[in-house]
Order: structure tokens, then C-alpha cells, then sequence
């Protein structure tokens, strides 16, 4: 499999900067479209033309449009922000669907549980102790 050259990627990210100065989703868009490149030159496409369907997919205004809505659906901003719990802050940008936001959301719930169950043991352990006692 070839890997692109470091000039390669500098135009990748050269075109991804015109899109976009900010550095929300740059990172992902990268990789991303280098992987996409490198896709095609695999399949023996030479890097130019590669790159011109690529970039033609990811035009300038796609890409803006594309980082716009990720802010608008993930970003806190107004009334969200002053909701948020720590856990909406710290998932604030990043994946919510792989598992981690959906057991930090349950741990409040967890934590209950698990304190309403170790008293109630504990009660039970020392009601025991005290009938064996007496």
C-alpha cells in the first residue's frame, strides 16, 4: 500500500485551510481524504488525478458546510451550555456513539444503586449479627 509524501499531504491540507482557517474537524478531514487518495493511487491512479476527484468531492464550500453543521449539532453553545452537565462538556467534539458517553450518563444511576445495595447489605449483616448476639 503506498503512502502519500509529505507534499502530498500538505496540499491536502493546503486545500482543507482554504476551506476553513479553524481547526475544528482538520485533523479528521486529513486523514480522511488521504485515505481516500491513497484509495485511488492503489488502484493505480497517478496522485493528480486522484487528488482532482477527491478534491472535486470535497470542494472548498462542501467542506465548510460539512464543519458548519458538525458546530451546529455538537457545539454548547446558549441555553445547552448553561444545561450541560461535565460529561456533555467533556463529550463536547467528540464521538458520542461508541460507548464511554453512554456509561459516563448511567454512572449517576450506578452510583445510587450501588450505595442503596451496600446499605442495604450491610443492614441486613447487622440485624444478622445482632439476632445471633442476643
Amino acid at each position: 500500500m503506498e503512502k502519500l509524501t509529505p507534499s502530498q499531504l500538505e496540499r491536502i491540507y493546503i486545500h482543507l485551510l482554504a476551506a476553513s482557517p479553524d481547526n475544528v474537524l482538520q485533523e479528521e478531514l486529513l486523514d480522511h481524504l488521504a485515505c481516500e487518495v491513497e484509495h485511488l493511487i492503489n488502484a493505480g491512479q497517478p496522485f493528480e488525478k486522484a487528488w482532482s476527484e477527491v478534491s472535486g468531492e470535497a470542494s472548498i464550500i462542501s467542506v465548510r458546510c460539512l464543519k458548519k453543521r458538525y458546530q451546529n449539532e455538537l457545539t454548547l453553545s446558549g441555553e445547552r451550555l448553561q444545561q450541560a452537565d461535565l460529561t456533555e462538556l467533556v463529550f463536547e467534539y467528540r464521538n458520542k456513539a461508541y460507548g464511554a458517553y453512554p456509561l459516563r450518563q448511567a454512572y449517576p444511576t450506578h452510583i445510587v444503586n450501588a450505595l442503596l445495595a451496600g446499605t442495604g447489605i450491610f443492614i441486613i449483616l447487622l440485624a444478622g449479627l445482632t439476632l445471633l448476639t442476643s
